[in-house]
């Protein structure tokens, strides 16, 4: 078994980019309201996202 390692060791000294899936990664959930829908509804949510931080956003289509 290898022993802990301190946060520091895992500190990224990189760039990061961030990525926001904004229609989720699974088929639609009816039960989930807020999962964006309608193209104005994806258009807002990728607009919070990149205000949020990300630098890219990934829109699936679901049937």
């Amino acid at each position: 078994m290898r022993p802990p390692h301190s946060r520091q060791e895992f500190t990224m000294s990189g760039k990061v980019v961030l990525t926001c899936a904004v229609t989720g990664g699974a088929p639609f959930n009816p039960k989930h309201p807020a999962m964006p829908v309608t193209p104005p509804q994806i258009a807002q949510a990728c607009r919070e996202a990149a205000r949020a931080g990300a630098g890219v956003v990934h829109i699936g289509l679901h049937r």
